[in-house]
């Protein structure tokens, strides 16, 4: 008799990514788990290009596809909360709309955490799809933090939780609560949510890869350096960010320093 598989929810927040958010359906409904045991729940902070025809015309291969829509632009850590709450699965995995997911995604994670009863949440790397310049500075900014594809992982302060490839058990939430919803740009609340985590759970990173299908061009670098080493989500044309981001420099610098010493310091005692 085969074993019956748990339920999972994937909670994605969309914000005008009409143009990519279907390769990201595609890549779930090509997981070799049993897609009648997975719901597709996707959160719109209010885009001013719909997608709803797109997610819902996914509504046949799935167990469930929601689609809801913020009443306001609300922030990713909002969105994911409200998606938790919506969900049914044992398993909550998260990533963005312009993720494509690897075939054995659902299935190696839900595999994992069947063998390791004491793991809260896992998560695994990011690889971008593009080859260009940019792309390359991305690996070689992963590899400055340490944060190059390697073997499993366990512990209480391994670096993981970036909700681009990210999944906890259900029960962590009822737990250790959900995302910091002050958090409105996507700029930390996933970090802070696994500090809390790791209280009570372990962590791991498993090997299992998501590709970033993003433009990889001079915008999408300004704005990951203003959101991950200023912690703001920039607003503007792109000669206000490049100017913005020039007058913070010291902060940027500072900040990018400070987490490169922590991400690498949570790997190594992970290791260890």
């Amino acid at each position: 008799m085969t074993e019956e598989k748990p339920v999972v929810s994937v909670v994605m927040p969309t914000y005008n990514r009409r143009n990519k958010i279907g390769a990201t359906l595609e890549s779930l409904r090509k997981q070799n788990y049993p897609l009648k045991k997975i719901e597709v729940i996707v959160i719109d902070d209010n885009s001013s290009e719909s997608s709803e025809d797109i997610v819902m015309s996914y509504k046949g291969y799935f167990r469930r596809v929601v689609y809801m829509k913020n009443e306001a632009n609300k922030g990713p850590a909002f969105s994911r909360n409200r998606g938790i709450k919506e969900s049914q699965g044992e398993f909550i995995f998260f990533t963005d709309d312009d993720g494509i997911a690897s075939e054995g995604w659902v299935y190696e994670f839900v595999n994992f955490y069947k063998k390791h009863p004491n793991v809260g949440g896992g998560g695994g790397p990011l690889i971008p799809a593009s080859n260009n310049v940019v792309a390359k500075i991305e690996v070689i900014k992963d590899r400055i933090l340490g944060l190059k594809k390697r073997n499993v992982m366990i512990g209480r302060n391994v670096s993981v939780g970036f909700t681009s490839n990210m999944s906890y058990r259900k029960k962590v939430f009822d737990k250790c609560g959900y995302f910091n919803e002050n958090f409105k740009a996507p700029a930390g609340e996933d970090r802070e949510l696994v500090k809390r985590v790791a209280k009570y759970f372990d962590l791991a990173y498993v090997p299992v890869e998501m590709k970033h299908n993003h433009d990889y061009n001079l915008e999408y670098l300004i704005n990951l350096l203003t959101k991950q080493g200023l912690e703001v989500n920039p607003k503007g044309t792109l000669f206000k960010k490049v100017v913005f981001l020039l007058s913070r420099g010291h902060v940027l610098i500072f900040n990018v320093i400070r987490k490169t010493i922590a991400y690498r310091m949570s790997i190594v005692d992970s290791e260890n």
